[in-house]
């Protein structure tokens, strides 16, 4: 990789000597995120030379890295701290404006600038002026659209060796699986019409990889429901306010709750056992930003 068109920051590693250990958290004056929840070691960024200014250029190759993330589990942000299932990294100063997630690290758009990281080093792309951001289902292809003085251009890169490989068609991008497929429904007391009328009151839902679907993509009570018969499936607790992350599993899925309008939790719900259970705490009602495949950069 040209050193004149990356940065490296260093991520100090901390270990942590049982899972009931405090872990104090560095975040150059951000807002810090709950530590009860954490199942591995948090790492924290420690600026080794001050960054360059970034080239304008678009870059031959962009980082790569050799973290093997999951892909099937539960992925947000919040300011600059990354969850990605049980592992996460504090990449501040950055901020995480929208990401998506490569088996070998995270991309990320702080501002209009991307970054990439292993959740040990923090890398700068050269790429700036982003306004699109995109994966391909099987995580190997990044897209990125910049715009410039004739408009936005993309370029896809391969997460595996960094390289350009510009000139793919934008169908090998579909969104992610895990968002679902959204559709329109009417409900009708306790049961979902997935054909609703022309005259109907239309609600948004996410069909899921399996038989069942939810209501509740967009900050409103969290109601899933069986595509086969259309009724509701009631959860424990109930969620009077919900926005959908992604799907997990055929009858998994996860999101974030919001009390009087204020992001407050991280939830993973199973449809086979009908309960939520919480993966985080929002601190400070912070926004949350999923891995969605797509820029995304979420309202609060």
């Amino acid at each position: 990789m040209n050193s004149r068109r990356s940065r490296q920051y260093v991520i100090a590693g901390v270990v942590v000597a049982g899972l009931v250990a405090a872990l104090a958290l560095v975040t150059s004056g951000r807002g810090k995120p709950s530590d009860e929840l954490l199942k591995e070691p948090r790492a924290t960024i420690t600026v080794t030379r001050p960054p360059i200014a970034p080239s304008s250029a678009v870059p031959v190759e962009v980082p790569v890295g050799s973290a093997d993330l999951p892909l099937d589990v539960p992925a947000w942000a919040m300011s600059g701290r990354l969850q990605i299932g049980r592992r996460s990294a504090d990449v501040s100063p950055r901020s995480v404006d929208a990401f998506v997630v490569a088996r070998g690290g995270v991309y990320f758009v702080d501002g209009s600038e991307l970054w990439f990281t292993d959740l040990r080093t923090v890398r700068a792309t050269g790429l700036t002026s982003v306004v699109g951001l995109a994966i391909d289902a099987g995580r190997r292809q990044v897209r990125v659209t910049v715009t410039g003085r004739d408009g936005p251009t993309s370029h896809t890169f391969d997460t595996r060796v960094g390289g350009l490989v510009d000139g793919l068609d934008q169908a090998a991008f579909p969104p992610l699986e895990r968002q679902g497929r959204w559709v329109q429904v009417s409900l009708s007391g306790s049961r979902v019409d997935l054909t609703p009328a022309a005259d109907d009151a239309l609600l948004d839902a996410s069909l899921g990889p399996g038989r069942y679907g939810v209501l509740g993509i967009e900050k409103r009570a969290l109601e899933p429901f069986d595509t086969a018969t259309g009724r509701l499936v009631p959860l424990r607790p109930a969620v009077e306010e919900f926005r959908l992350g992604g799907w997990t599993g055929r009858n998994r899925f996860y999101g974030v709750t919001y009390v009087r309008g204020t992001p407050d939790a991280v939830i993973e719900c199973g449809l086979v056992r009908r309960r939520c259970s919480t993966l985080g705490v929002v601190p400070d009602g912070l926004p949350v930003v999923f891995d969605t495949g797509s820029l995304a950069i979420a309202s609060p």
